[in-house]
């Protein structure tokens, strides 16, 4: 009967579902058709998918090496050469790419800017170079061609000495202030330590004794226990036995 009915006797049969198709399969006029994703070409089954060797192609897809994989290829450069963009690039080509101010080496595949002696990379654009000095004094870098525009590195300014000759001279920043603790002046910068603020005790301090005035003796000895016994008296306290034996030895005394 037509249309034809699927199983549940509603939906229409695919024309897929028999050809068990590896990757895809697409319906194409009334029957299915497999097919297979990018890489891989239909067998001779019909239904499974095999790869397809990229690097076998001619003219190859890559420069100089081709590793075929599952399903595509991988492009490598032959050595001392550095894949850029998909293209192998020999080592002075990628110096020609850099936009280096005084020289260029390449380093692990990569291009590297290096500077003169008596320069250093800018820490803001590793491709420009600034001066450097470690000492008190060096000379100015100056235009070759006027001679009147003429750089300092950081920390140095521009000064001529008794010959004329324009020169860099280490910035004291210690002697101008610039740091409120403990400065050490270093060519081109210095060291600031900040001092920590001293530790006040608010705790009550006892006051120093001069050896005058009067005092108080504290004894550290426990007091002495009595016993009373039974039956008897605990007598006199104290301090009238103590008065009674003063005033005998008082009269005692005036006898004598």
């Amino acid at each position: 009967p037509w249309p034809p009915s699927g199983p549940d006797g509603r939906s229409c049969p695919s024309p897929c579902a028999a050809l068990r198709c590896e990757h895809q399969c697409a319906p194409h006029e009334g029957r299915g058709v497999c097919l297979c994703l990018e890489g891989y070409e239909l067998d001779a089954d019909g239904r499974s998918c095999r790869d397809v060797d990229d690097c076998r192609a001619q003219p190859g897809p890559c420069q100089q090496e081709c590793l075929n994989t599952a399903g595509g290829f991988l492009c490598r450069c032959f050595k001392g050469y550095t894949m850029v963009d998909g293209h192998c690039v020999p080592p002075e080509s990628l110096c020609f790419a850099a936009d280096c101010q005084h020289h260029c080496e390449v380093l692990n595949g990569m291009a590297r800017c290096v500077c003169f002696e008596g320069f250093a990379p800018s820490p803001a654009n590793p491709d420009r170079c600034l001066p450097v000095c470690n000492r008190s004094e060096c000379p100015a870098q100056c235009d070759p061609h006027t001679g009147d525009t003429c750089y300092c590195p950081e920390g140095y300014i521009l000064e001529e000495n008794e010959d004329g000759a324009k020169v860099c001279t280490d910035i004291d920043e210690c002697y101008e202030g610039r740091c409120d603790g403990d400065c050490t002046n270093r060519y081109g910068g210095f060291d600031c330590t900040t001092r920590e603020p001293a530790v006040h005790d608010s705790a009550p301090q006892a006051p120093d004794y001069d050896g005058s005035g009067d005092g108080i003796f504290y004894s550290t000895t426990a007091p002495t226990s009595h016993s009373v016994p039974p039956g008897g008296s605990a007598g006199m306290p104290a301090a009238s036995i103590t008065s009674t034996l003063l005033s005998f030895l008082a009269l005692a005394a005036v006898g004598y």
